[in-house]
């Protein structure tokens, strides 16, 4: 395999792991504040661990169909 090649998809996967990350962080404080009637602590953790969950599920399934596929 061309190792130029297979790491650039790896840095795609990753940069988009980072945006998806902070998307989904964002998105939790942020709407989640006007929906739900919890303190901005609470929504920060569950930002942050709906955020670690989507780009650990968007990592691993990109890694495996898109970077590292047979």
């Amino acid at each position: 395999k061309d190792v130029k090649k297979e790491g650039m998809k790896f840095f795609l996967v990753s940069v988009g792991g980072l945006i998806v990350n902070v998307t989904i962080a964002s998105l939790v404080v942020n709407l989640g504040g006007k929906i739900l009637d919890l303190p901005f602590q609470i929504l920060g953790n569950l930002g942050a661990i709906g955020a670690v969950v989507g780009s650990m599920f968007w990592n691993f399934f990109g890694y495996k169909f898109f970077v590292f596929k047979k």
